[in-house]
């Protein structure tokens, strides 16, 4: 079936819009990759413990989303700075390694994230309502809901590249990502960074939960497919690579669009699984990789 112009720049538009919160979550993950060493399991739990987040301060106080994202976030990047400085920190002081030890304990969290939610809150759909209406520019439509989201994890984003290029810690962040050795001999509290990436990533998650929650149905299981797109991101866009996370994030939420209209909105989930393959097979770094990592 073939796209006539407009259709076509619909779908990359919602294509674009979808990606740059996908790019929100996985920049997180990355972050946390980059600087850390581990793949936190339990990161799409954080996307949808702030989605739950997000809907529980409109339910209770009336606050938009927007709100939400302003007084939720630094409690977020709170429990990622604890989790990580208390309790993965500890753990890896035991026999395993850091890697194996922080991966079983994030995914027995998600697990863990998961019942309480359900126990909590049910395994019923909700959403929260952000804006109405929508503006055209020809025969294109720009849905509110999603542009405010999409500009949000925009900007997001661009704080969090700003923190990561022109502060002090940024720097210590950067200079730990590339040799935590090298960087504790010049006086970096490298302890103190890996929490601080750990905390930054975990308020990502949830940030991108909190503008998901406008968009789309929220559940205490949704967590793992938003998971699934986040690695599926990182090893798009190359490990540990900022600006590949970013373009794979767009490149996933077009081919997902373009994917479910032409195919149908089941058969499209085995999109990014192809894209992993095909990745792996053609381009094993990523897109684009970095030849040192970013942090």
């Amino acid at each position: 079936m073939g796209l006539d112009l407009a259709l076509a720049a619909q779908l990359l538009l919602n294509g674009v819009l979808l990606g740059g919160i996908y790019a929100l979550i996985a920049i997180g993950l990355s972050l946390i990759f980059g600087v850390v060493r581990v793949l936190n399991m339990a990161h799409g739990e954080f996307v949808m413990i702030g989605a739950f987040g997000a809907f529980w301060a409109w339910r209770i106080a009336g606050a938009n989303p927007l709100m939400a994202f302003v007084v939720l976030a630094p409690l977020f990047f709170a429990a990622g700075y604890a989790l990580q400085y208390v309790v993965l920190h500890r753990a890896a002081r035991g026999r395993m390694a850091l890697e194996d030890s922080s991966l079983l304990l994030t995914y027995g969290l998600s697990i863990s994230l998961v019942a309480v939610a359900r126990f909590l809150w049910s395994a019923d759909y909700r959403s929260v309502p952000l804006a109405s209406g929508s503006w055209a520019l020809g025969d294109v439509v720009f849905p509110l809901s999603k542009m405010i989201a999409f500009s949000t994890a925009v900007v997001t984003a661009l704080a969090l590249l700003g923190l990561l290029y022109f502060t002090r810690t940024g720097m210590a962040i950067r200079a730990t990502a590339q040799s935590r050795e090298l960087a504790s001999v010049c006086g970096v509290r490298t302890r103190h960074v890996y929490a601080v990436a750990f905390g930054l990533g975990t308020a990502l998650a949830a940030c991108a939960g909190m503008m998901l929650s406008t968009i789309y149905a929220i559940y205490p299981d949704m967590g793992v497919d938003y998971s699934v797109r986040a690695f599926v991101v990182i090893i798009l866009g190359g490990l540990g690579s900022m600006t590949g996370t970013l373009l794979a994030g767009l490149v996933l939420g077009v081919v997902e669009t373009f994917a479910a209209f032409q195919l149908g909105a089941l058969p499209a989930t085995i999109v990014p699984f192809v894209l992993i393959v095909a990745v792996l097979l053609l381009r094993p770094a990523g897109m684009l990789a970095a030849s040192q990592r970013e942090g």
